[in-house]
Order: C-alpha cells, then sequence, then structure tokens
C-alpha cells in the first residue's frame, strides 16, 4: 500500500472518530443538570455521572440533596400526612417548596395539635425563640406550642379576638398578629341602638403597649383606666387602659374633670 493510500486512511479514520466522539460531548453535556427520579424525585447533576449532595445553589435558590442525591421537597400529594415541606438538617429545621426550594423570609401555615403561622427568617430556619420579634418592620408576639413558636393572632388565641384585638401582659395585637403601633387608636364602633361611642387608648410604643393611668402626650394630661370603672351616677364606663373623658372622678382622693376629648381640665 503506497504512503499516500495509507495517509489517506488515517485521514478518513481521524474523521470518522471526530464525528463519533463530538456527538457524544455533545449528549453528553446535556445530561447535566436536572433529571427527574420516580414521580415527584429529582436529582441535579454537576457532570453527566456525578450528581450534588448537600446544600448547592441553583439560579439563586438553595436546595438541599440527600447522601442519595435526592432533592428535599414539600410533597405534592401528601395523603393523610400533613406535610409543611419541613425537614431536620444538621439538627436544625429548614422548608422547602413542592419544586424543592428553601424557604426563606415569609410566613408558613402549619397544622397538627394546634395550628397558625410560623416565621421563617432568612437562613431558612424558623424562629423558636418565644416573645417579641420584628418580622418586616412589625412587632409580633410568638407563642411557643406543639413544637413550634406560632405567631399570637386569631388563629392562635381566637377567643381573646372578640373585639378585633388581643391583650397580652398590656399590649394590644391585631388579628393578624402584629402590634398596635406607638399612638392613639379608637376602638369604637355603633351599638344596638345606631349609637356611636369611643374607646380611645394610646400606644406607648410600637409594640402595642397601652398607656395605663396618668400620661402626658403634647403638654395635655390624660387618664388611662387602670381597671375596668363603671358609675352609673355619671354614667360612665371604662375598660381597662381606655381614655376617661365626659367625667369627673376622684383619683387618689382628688376631683378630677375630663372633657369629651379627654383632656383634663384641672391638672
Amino acid at each position: 500500500m503506497g504512503i499516500s493510500l495509507k495517509k489517506t486512511i488515517s485521514s478518513l479514520m481521524i474523521v470518522a472518530m471526530l464525528v463519533c466522539i463530538i456527538p457524544c460531548q455533545v449528549f453528553a453535556a446535556g445530561k447535566t443538570g436536572w433529571r427527574k427520579v420516580g414521580e415527584e424525585d429529582y436529582r441535579y447533576y454537576i457532570t453527566p455521572t456525578k450528581y450534588a449532595t448537600g446544600w448547592k445553589k441553583i439560579n439563586g435558590y438553595w436546595y438541599y440533596f440527600g447522601k442519595d442525591g435526592l432533592r428535599y421537597h414539600k410533597l405534592k400529594n401528601p395523603g393523610y400526612t400533613l406535610d409543611f415541606g419541613g425537614r431536620v438538617i444538621d439538627d436544625k429545621d429548614y422548608y422547602f417548596t413542592t419544586s424543592g426550594k428553601m424557604r426563606s423570609s415569609t410566613w408558613i401555615w402549619v397544622e397538627g395539635l394546634y395550628h397558625g403561622y410560623i416565621y421563617v427568617k432568612k437562613d431558612g430556619t424558623p424562629i423558636e425563640k418565644p416573645g417579641w420579634h420584628k418580622v418586616k418592620g412589625k412587632w409580633y408576639y410568638f407563642i411557643y406550642s406543639d413544637g413550634y413558636c406560632f405567631r399570637y393572632d386569631k388563629n392562635t388565641v381566637s377567643s381573646d379576638f372578640n373585639r378585633g384585638y388581643a391583650i397580652y401582659k398590656g399590649h394590644f395585637i391585631n388579628p393578624n398578629g402584629s402590634a398596635k403601633k406607638k399612638g392613639w387608636w379608637n376602638a369604637g364602633g355603633k351599638n344596638a341602638g345606631g349609637t356611636y361611642y369611643d374607646y380611645w387608648y394610646y400606644f406607648k410604643d410600637n409594640k402595642g403597649k397601652a398607656a395605663k393611668g396618668w400620661a402626658k402626650i403634647k403638654g395635655k394630661w390624660y387618664y388611662f383606666a387602670p381597671k375596668e370603672m363603671t358609675s352609673s351616677k355619671q354614667g360612665y364606663h371604662f375598660l381597662k387602659y381606655m381614655m376617661v373623658h365626659d367625667c369627673s372622678i376622684k383619683i387618689n382622693g382628688k376631683k378630677y374633670k375630663f372633657n369629651s376629648k379627654g383632656v383634663c381640665t384641672n391638672p
């Protein structure tokens, strides 16, 4: 066989090999990324043969993959088992969507022996310490129950919200769980006879801390009932923390007068 023929055959063989290799490489590259496993499970392949395990950020979202590479996620069809997408990872609770994205900076509704809203922080873990927490610029009070820190609202303690708010240790809380903001608030309305009545309160901070007793507000003196006060003679009835108005009452032995706006006329 001549040298030129050998060169020609060698060239053809190289071309044939390249034709085979290039499509294979393209096909292999297409195998990275998400692959479905079963009805709801997915793995994420970082190479054609190696899948991700542990935490991995994909397109700006955090995902978690078990040792078997399966994505953690909330079940689409949990059946009789309530599934909120919660999983324990390194002794911490995290929550995931049905597509496997880690949930963060959001409220999550959970049910069990009790039900209500929990809040998942930016790092993906829920608020776990009872008490006051500021969430997105508003204050909320959390109570611990059934393994969760629930937002204190009409869902967790509905019987306390019969007047559209709840009082916790002198703090007024809205039905949605947020505390009343600093300043004046009128909880009044019309009675059965159509007569309008005023229920004025004053909050000293953004945690809904209600004024009680004497309070000087913008240079004027007001008095807020330290306990429920009634008087059939003068016809007034004030609930605890309510602003006293349109009456004369004795406080520590001295008689004080209050006008219709609650201002004391003889402080």
